[in-house]
Formats: C-alpha cells, structure tokens, sequence
C-alpha cells in the first residue's frame, strides 16, 4: 500500500480550475466534513472533452477528483458508473483507507456520477449509496 498517487495528486491536482463556458457544471457536498466539489464538464458526443474542479477537501478526496478527472477526460460520459470503490482504490494505489478517508474518497466519484445523472435528467444519488460499497 504506497498511497503515492494520493500525494502526489493530492499536492498537485491536475485538471485544478473551473473550465470557461463548459457544456455542464455540477457542485457536491459531504455535509459531515464539510467537503465539497464543483465540476466543470465539456461534453460533446456523449464525450468528455475537458474537465475542470475546485473545493475543499482531505487529500485523499482532492487526489480522488484529480485521479477521476485524469481517466475520465476523453472517455464516454458512461465510463464513470463502471468504477466503484474498489476500482477507485486501484487508481488510487493503495488496498484500503480509514472509514473517513473513504468517505472522502467516494465524494469524488459520487460527484463524476451525478455531474451525469442530472446531465441525463435521472434521478441524484447519495453519498451512502456509493460509501456503501465499501461498507459491504
């Protein structure tokens, strides 16, 4: 369990900063921890053309966007309900984080996955529905 990648992106997030006149924009939050995401997409074709973010958040969560962001951009908008909290681990590069870090971490992909559920005009869904996973 290196957890390199959470450093790393956590200190140095790519994609950092709200894209101009995106096609979708999209803010979420825990509202335990304070946390919060705003996405900013361009989509085109069902494509993700350019990702930008901002927010506030453990590193762990920032790495998580910045992780998310990175192997999203350039995929069809659907790719982000084929990972989970395990596959988000695996991109993370570690084999398990502490309950609040993990909470952290699912922020991330919960805020890629309604960013696209409002997008589609489909039903939000919650932190615990993707926390869960981990739970389980």
């Amino acid at each position: 369990m290196s957890g390199l990648s959470i450093i790393e992106f956590g200190k140095h997030p790519t994609h950092w900063g709200l894209i101009k006149n995106p096609s979708h924009s999209y803010s979420e939050k825990n509202i335990s921890c304070g946390e919060f995401f705003h996405i900013s997409l361009n989509i085109e074709n069902n494509t993700f053309t350019e990702i930008g973010f901002t927010g506030e958040g453990r590193l762990v969560a920032i790495a998580s966007m910045s992780i998310l962001a990175q192997e999203f951009e350039g995929e069809d908008i659907n790719t982000v309900f084929e990972h989970d909290i395990d596959s988000l681990l695996e991109l993370l590069e570690v084999e398990a984080l502490t309950m609040k870090r993990m909470k952290s971490a699912a922020l991330a992909l919960l805020t890629f996955q309604n960013a696209i559920l409002q997008w589609q005009k489909k039903p939000l869904k919650k932190l615990s529905d993707i926390y869960d996973q981990y739970n389980s």
